[in-house]
């Protein structure tokens, strides 16, 4: 197969956000983030900035993200910059964009 340079500057990609409950289990929620494509030399660099820098560069939308009430949650850097103080976000979100760039990986 041909391999064709794509110019969509975007994609969708499901995100798992595991958050500890009691007694040792983990509760799933999951959304729709929608990333940006980066070079090779700017992924090493955010990478190299840390976890806040990656996600603010690479994560532009989402879909299917709520505050506890149920109403759903613009995606604007206010929003945003809440939502990657909590760890389990941060960790979901990076383990989603990562497993994007890597087919070998299984999806469930």
């Amino acid at each position: 197969m041909t391999f064709i340079r794509k110019k969509s500057s975007t994609y969708k990609w499901p995100v798992k956000v595991s958050y500890p409950v009691d007694e040792g289990r983990f509760e799933v929620d999951t959304f729709d983030a929608v990333f940006k494509r980066i070079g090779r030399s700017e992924f090493q660099r955010l990478a190299d900035s840390g976890d806040t820098e990656l996600i603010e560069a690479v994560l532009v939308g989402w879909e299917k993200v709520a505050d506890e009430a149920g109403k759903e949650l613009p995606f604007n850097s206010r929003e945003l910059r809440a939502l990657i103080e909590d760890p389990c976000f941060t960790r979901g979100v990076i383990r989603a964009y990562l497993n994007s760039l890597d087919d070998e990986k299984k999806q469930t």
